[in-house]
């Protein structure tokens, strides 16, 4: 299962939070590609997708939402995960434009950033690491039980149990 880890920013704080999932996929064993997103990528070659955009007033980056719009068919039929970053007052406005297994919104305050920054350093450094590692790990483990699933149809189709796969993340 090839997964594509897929982002759209402006100024760089969400493909950090890409790059950091994406590690952690690779850490598990699972193929992925990591892409800024451009809104014409194809998915032919991928199983899944996680994917992030930066929020301004509400809304997703263009970028993302074309993505979305233009590959909705394939998206609404296999695992996706998306997550969002921005301010505190857009958490509940932030319409991905797709519905997947998980929707994360990870948030840093303007008052925390002017703060931050002010002291000389730069806002990544204010991300809740261990939650979006824990997360990424969450997701890692459902790709890991859908290819054992997989595996374990292609041995057995009446199989419906997942298998314990050693070496896959399990």
């Amino acid at each position: 299962m090839s997964v594509l880890v897929a982002y759209a920013t402006r100024r760089g704080a969400v493909r950090g939070l890409a790059e950091r999932i994406a590690e952690m996929l690779r850490d598990q064993d699972i193929p992925v590609d990591l892409r800024r997103l451009s809104g014409y990528e194809t998915l032919a070659d991928y199983d899944a997708v996680v994917l992030g955009s930066a929020v301004y007033a509400g809304d997703w980056l263009g970028e993302a939402t074309m993505f979305t719009t233009r590959n909705a068919a394939w998206l609404a039929e296999r695992p996706v995960w998306t997550f969002s970053v921005g301010r505190l007052c857009d958490v509940d406005q932030v319409r991905p434009g797709v519905t997947g297994r998980d929707q994360r919104f990870f948030v840093l305050s303007a008052f925390e950033r002017e703060v931050f920054r002010s002291a000389g350093g730069r806002c990544g450094g204010l991300r809740d690491w261990p939650e979006i590692d824990t997360w990424a790990y969450d997701i890692a483990q459902q790709i890991a039980q859908q290819i054992a699933q997989e595996i374990a149809q292609e041995i057995d189709p009446q199989t419906t149990q997942p298998l314990i796969l050693a070496g896959r993340g399990n």
